[in-house]
């Protein structure tokens, strides 16, 4: 039963009927306004309810849409600071590395120095004094730290007269040692002697290989000798480098995307090298049998310049060599992995 059936009974019993449809219409048009408002007010709530809900909609896909936004300037961002400091001359060199082995015993996994793939060689210590007398010449001893490096160099077993020799030059700056470790319990006292003489540090990457690194420790302390670790927690991955033989990549993105240009400054046998493959190139280029070429313009000859101005600008700007690279392809791996000496290692698979 509706309302008008309602009010019909209720004022049937008037019994004059002008009147009784005169109230009948008055009852009727009151609760059709009294309805009305009810049905607006419902409505209005609805509507408040359904802005209320699109508003916070809205604001969250904004703030989705903001913090997504944010995410993306703040990785151009780094993405262009890192490339800015890679092609901006450095103040000062901060790091030199001197190969003193090139050949190692833990076969790496696409190695960076090709160490896996090189025969025994080490670097003439006549050739290597020259170059440290002509570098102390052209810096005046303002390196911030130098690394004898190799290959493994506890492999080279003059180790303690390259420490000497850069001692002579390099009086108070960071000296460091970066090994494997495998061979450092087997060095005689008087290898730790030169260390602790020399004041030179021990770097050593702790890799997924027995080795007792409480006895090292002991006998470093023994010794007054520091001992650091590039990897404190013991995990290491392998890197996988690609290399393109025919040359075909953006010299300029991969110079300026690279972990290793700009920072992994060598000098081997009076030439001064921006990264690390450059140098050693020759090891990949005669195991394989190929001709990755390097050009007068990859490198910087120490005995043909006459100012630190010189170094700096030239260690920041990409090298011909870099249109070898696919930098974009390089990964790591999720472990580290022993190297089978194939070419697939420095491939595109």
């Amino acid at each position: 039963m509706d309302y008008k059936s309602i009010i019909d009974d209720i004022v049937w019993w008037i019994p004059f009927k002008k009147l009784r449809n005169n109230i009948r219409n008055k009852i009727n048009k009151d609760i059709d306004i009294h309805i009305n408002n009810l049905m607006e007010e419902k409505l209005n709530n609805i509507n408040n309810l359904i802005e209320e809900k699109l508003n916070n909609v809205n604001y969250n896909i904004n703030s989705l849409i903001h913090i997504n936004n944010l995410e993306k300037l703040n990785n151009i961002t780094e993405s262009i600071s890192y490339r800015i400091r890679k092609t901006t001359p450095q103040p000062y060199l901060y790091v030199v590395d001197f190969h003193i082995a090139e050949h190692c015993n833990l076969n790496c996994y696409s190695c960076s120095n090709f160490s896996q793939l090189a025969e025994e060689e080490y670097i003439d210590i006549e050739t290597f004094y020259k170059d440290v007398h002509r570098l102390y010449e052209l810096t005046k001893g303002l390196i911030k730290e130098i690394h004898i490096i190799g290959g493994e160099p506890l492999l080279n077993k003059q180790c303690e007269e390259y420490f000497k020799i850069v001692r002579t030059f390099f009086k108070t700056n960071i000296l460091q040692l970066w090994t494997n470790g495998i061979l450092l319990l087997k060095k005689e006292d008087k290898f730790w002697q030169s260390c602790k003489n020399n004041d030179v540090e021990i770097v050593i990457t702790k890799y997924p290989i027995k080795l007792d690194f409480n006895e090292i420790e002991k006998k470093a302390n023994e010794f007054d000798v520091k001992i650091k670790y590039t990897n404190p927690d013991g995990e290491k991955k392998s890197w996988k480098f690609i290399l393109d033989d025919k040359r075909k990549n953006d010299g300029f993105y991969n110079f300026t995307t690279c972990v290793m240009a700009n920072t992994c400054v060598s000098i081997k046998k009076g030439k001064m090298y921006t990264c690390a493959f450059v140098p050693n190139i020759e090891h990949y280029n005669k195991y394989f049998n190929k001709n990755l070429e390097v050009t007068e313009l990859d490198y910087l000859d120490i005995y043909k310049i006459n100012s630190y101005k010189e170094i700096l600008e030239f260690l920041s700007k990409p090298i011909p060599f870099c249109e070898y690279c696919n930098v974009e392809k390089w990964k790591t791996l999720e472990s580290w992995k022993s190297s089978k000496k194939t070419i697939e290692e420095y491939s595109d698979d």
